[in-house]
This record gives structure tokens, C-alpha cells and sequence, in this order.
């Protein structure tokens, strides 16, 4: 962080001589509404990084600064001397931390803060957007990231958020509340309503702890914030449980849960893209279907718990017969497995194993009794059957019966 501080020194300086100049304006009572608003914004971005650079106390009083600047209308005397006070108390701290850096740069100037890029790049798996317009901040963020595998990308400039989006396709968004011309709100807002990026997981960041920023924030559709100035460990957690009830989420929704297999939606996109490939290198793609018989008198006869475990079954053992295809359930006993570069003789062979094991299958009903079930199956082969699967699926389904 040191380094970092050096790296940004000049931009932080400035924004505490735009402080300096507003206490020198409050002194001879020429304070312009113009100069106090840079002054407020000037406070309010060291507010938000400072405590990053363990200056607490410096985030305290450029916080309470940026309060007294925001609430008052009229300074009172004894306001513009409190802050006078405080402008000075930040400036002595400020001045204190460049002697310190100065002191000790030299002696960590050959060591490595952070692991190296190589090492970056060999556990990253997750990225992040970063949007804030204050580049000390995001410079700040980066080594609190990166090392736990987090690909950080930063953008200062949020009228560009629309163009850099698609090229990062970030895994989660983290927005600043307060930047000119566009807010983190608005952002947000837009973003919930592109169906595109409309689950992207929102993370705000916000320098202010009233309840109304807050609820704010949430009802525009976020789903968490970070109160500057950032904790590496706090943030680092709230990213990763988002990430984590995410991926939760994604996976409850893309699987059929009796089965444990993909859903019809999701299990259709893959098949899809199968063809798709196909298609494009003139290859060969085998769509197999199979059918339980009389699913619903089953669970009539013997209650649906035993019409589940027979699905279960089923789920079980096309996962292990096919552990990198395709498979999935698309309900009323219905199965597919999706078969890329083999033609229909091969496909054939291939889920004959299959078909062995489902027809030994015994299964016992509550009351003792033991019974098997029957079952249908058909292959429909790309491009000869088909060249959807739309058109696949309907050759196929048409065989059997």
C-alpha cells in the first residue's frame, strides 16, 4: 500500500489543497458556493480512501468535514472554526503519512507487495467491474483483489459503462453511489432492466451510513454494499458469499431436483450448442430419447415416492454411463442424452450398456410386491433426421411411438 499511496500522492495532495484553500477562504469570509462544493467533493473522495491507507482517523475527519460542508447553509462561527481546525488536523496527518512513506519506501522498494502476475493469473476464476470515478480508489482495490484469485477490471468514467460491460462480462458489479453525470443508482437501475444483465449481482459502495442511502441502494435492485472506506477482509467476504449464493442459485435453477439432472431449459441450450458445432465442423451429433412407460399410473398405483426413486435411478445411472455428454430430464419420464461425433450406429452402441442395466432394474413397492418397468427409446441423428433439435427431438419422439 505504500507504494500504492506514492503512486497516488499527487492526486491526494491535491484534493487537500482544495481544503486548504477553502480554509483559507473561510479566514478572510470569501468562501464561494462554487469553492465550498469542490471542497465537499474534494472531502468526500478522501473520506472514501483514506482508511484504506490505514488512516482511519483521516476518514473520520474528512467525513465529518464533508458532513459540516453539506449540512450548513451559514457557518456559524464557531462551525467555520471547527472546520478550520479540522482542514489543518487532516492536512498535519496527510503530511505525516508522506514523511513516514518517504522514510520507508526505499527499504520495501525491492519487494514484491503482492503475488506476482504469473501467480495472479494462475488462480484468477472470477471477474469483477469495478465503477467508481476516483482512480486512488480503484488503484487502492486492486491489491486487496487480485491475490485472491479476483480479475479486477476499473472504470473511472461511467459513461463509458455500457461499452467496457460486454467486453468484461464481469461475474459481479461493484458500483460507487456518488459519481458525476451518472449515478451508481442509475446504473443500476438500467442495468436491472437489460434482460441481458439483469442477474448480474450488484454491489454498492457508499461513504454514507444513513438508513435513506441504504434503502435507496437496495431498492433499485441491489444485493448487497460496502461502507467506505473498504476492508479488504469485509469486502473480500461479501464478494465471495455473493458469488457463492449466485452460483447456488444458478445451479438450483438449471437442475431438475429428483433427478439431480439439467432441466429441459438448461439441458436444451447444451444440446443446442452441440448442433451448433456440429454444424460448423461438419460433424456428426446423436440425440437418444428415452421414455418411462406409464410414469403417471405408477405413481397412482404405488404412490409417488416410488415413481421419484425410480427417476433418481434413472438420474444415478445415465450420469454414470454418460459423464461428459449431454443429459437431462424434461419431465413426465422423459429423458435425452445428447451424443457429439458419433453417427446412429455408434450412438446405438454407445447407450446399449444403458439399456441393459434399465432393463434389469427390480424395483419394491411399500407393500412388498417387486414389478420392473417398461420403457421406450429412439435416436435421431444430425443433419440426416434433423437440423434443429426441435427436429430432432420430434423424429425421435415419433419412433417410439
Amino acid at each position: 500500500m505504500d507504494k500504492m499511496w506514492q503512486k497516488h500522492e499527487g492526486l491526494m495532495m491535491q484534493r487537500m489543497e482544495i481544503l486548504q484553500q477553502a480554509a483559507a477562504a473561510l479566514k478572510t469570509k470569501t468562501l464561494s458556493e462554487e469553492m465550498r462544493d469542490s471542497a465537499k467533493k474534494a472531502a468526500h473522495k478522501l473520506a472514501g480512501v483514506l482508511g484504506m491507507f490505514e488512516l482511519q482517523t483521516g476518514t473520520e475527519i474528512a467525513a465529518n468535514i464533508e458532513h459540516i460542508l453539506s449540512e450548513n447553509d451559514r457557518l456559524k462561527e464557531n462551525i467555520k472554526k471547527q472546520l478550520i481546525s479540522q482542514i489543518e488536523q487532516l492536512s498535519n496527518l496527510l503530511k505525516q503519512k508522506q514523511l513516514e512513506i518517504t522514510g520507508t519506501i526505499a527499504t520495501i522498494n525491492g519487494a514484491s507487495e503482492t503475488p506476482t502476475q504469473q501467480e495472479i493469473n494462475g488462480i484468477q476464476t472470477v471477474s469483477v467491474l469495478v465503477v467508481d470515478d476516483d482512480p486512488v480508489f480503484l488503484g487502492a482495490l486492486r491489491p486487496i483483489l487480485e491475490p485472491w484469485g479476483i480479475r479486477m477490471t476499473g472504470l473511472d468514467d461511467p459513461l463509458n459503462f455500457w461499452e467496457i460491460l460486454p467486453q468484461v462480462t464481469p461475474d459481479l458489479l461493484i458500483l460507487d453511489v456518488e459519481m458525476p453525470q451518472i449515478s451508481g443508482v442509475e446504473l443500476c437501475q438500467t442495468v436491472r432492466k437489460d434482460a441481458n444483465w439483469q442477474e448480474l449481482p450488484i454491489l454498492f459502495l457508499t461513504a454514507h451510513r444513513e438508513l435513506e442511502t441504504i434503502q435507496q441502494v437496495f431498492a433499485v435492485g441491489a444485493d448487497d454494499y460496502v461502507v467506505k472506506p473498504v476492508v479488504g477482509t469485509e469486502l473480500l467476504t461479501r464478494i465471495t458469499n455473493r458469488l457463492e449464493r449466485n452460483r447456488m442459485l444458478k445451479n438450483l435453477a438449471a437442475k431438475e431436483p429428483i433427478t439431480g439432472l439439467s432441466n429441459q431449459r438448461k439441458s436444451s441450450q447444451n444440446l443446442e450448442n452441440l448442433i451448433e458445432q456440429a454444424g460448423k465442423n461438419n460433424g456428426s451429433f446423436c440425440l437418444a430419447v428415452l421414455v418411462l412407460d406409464r410414469l403417471r399410473q405408477i405413481n397412482i398405483k404405488y404412490g409417488h415416492s416410488v415413481g421419484d426413486r425410480i427417476l433418481q435411478q434413472w438420474g444415478n445411472l445415465l450420469k454414470k454411463t454418460f459423464p461428459v455428454e449431454v443429459i437431462g430430464y424434461w419431465g413426465n419420464g422423459e429423458f435425452v442424452v445428447g451424443m457429439a461425433g458419433l453417427n446412429k450406429l455408434e450412438a446405438g452402441d454407445r447407450i446399449s450398456d444403458l439399456l441393459t442395466a434399465l432393463r434389469t432394474q427390480v424395483f419394491t413397492a411399500p407393500d412388498g410386491n417387486r414389478f420392473q418397468v417398461d420403457f421406450g427409446v429412439a435416436i435421431a441423428e444430425y443433419p440426416t433426421d434433423g437440423i434443429t433439435l426441435q427436429s430432432l427431438y420430434q423424429i425421435a419422439s415419433s419412433t417410439l411411438l
